[in-house]
């Protein structure tokens, strides 16, 4: 079988036979985790420091502790990484942008200036 099916699978992908990348973003990828890692310690942070604002949304979200909320932060970094996995550096930057408006959200409430 060496020339046949196996050489014809060499280079391609499992899904739809498509040719696979010929290398993988690490950047991007590395990047993304450090930003979601900075984006679980301020949310851990602004979810422990009892600000009177987390009582008025919606409770369900921060209900045991918040688990729904760190789990949907959670999401959010999964898609990033998968979406910079797949080639899409411009991903980084969009989870970079999101990482600052969580910078600057946490920054108001546990500094209290909202």
């Amino acid at each position: 079988m060496q020339g046949g099916r196996m050489a014809r699978a060499v280079g391609r992908t499992a899904i739809a036979n498509r040719p696979a990348p010929r290398h993988k973003p690490r950047v991007p990828t590395v990047a993304i985790f450090i930003l979601g890692i900075a984006n679980f310690a301020f949310h851990k942070a602004v979810l422990e420091s009892g600000h009177p604002m987390l009582d008025r949304v919606a409770w369900r979200l921060f209900a045991n502790g918040g688990k729904i909320s760190l789990a949907s932060e959670l999401l959010l970094l999964a898609i990033a990484l998968f979406c910079a996995q797949s080639g899409y550096s411009a991903a980084a930057w969009v989870y970079a942008i999101y990482t600052v408006g969580n910078v600057l959200a946490a920054y108001l409430l546990l500094s209290r200036r909202i």
